[in-house]
């Protein structure tokens, strides 16, 4: 059991693992808007073509950006003001 563990110890105190817990109800609450302007803008720049898989990686790094701006602007701001008046 100890092998087991210190293996998924370190993995999960990793700083890219940590960001993304940091960030995932971030993204979670983006993820959906964006893919749909994403989806739409597309279509409505190349009208009836498919969303090619290179774009996706467009996708996923505006995803991740402005998840990280929102995570580090907006949901800490709005959680001091929430421990502020608590």
């Amino acid at each position: 059991l100890a092998l087991v563990c210190k293996p998924v110890i370190f993995i999960l105190n990793s700083r890219p693992i940590q960001f993304l817990g940091k960030i995932s109800f971030s993204v979670f609450l983006w993820h959906f808007v964006l893919y749909d302007c994403f989806r739409y803008s597309y279509g409505y720049i190349f009208p009836g073509a498919q969303i090619k898989e290179g774009h996706y990686l467009i996708y996923l790094v505006l995803m991740f950006v402005v998840s990280t701006l929102s995570n580090k602007y907006l949901e800490t701001w709005i959680g001091k003001k929430i421990k502020k008046y608590a």
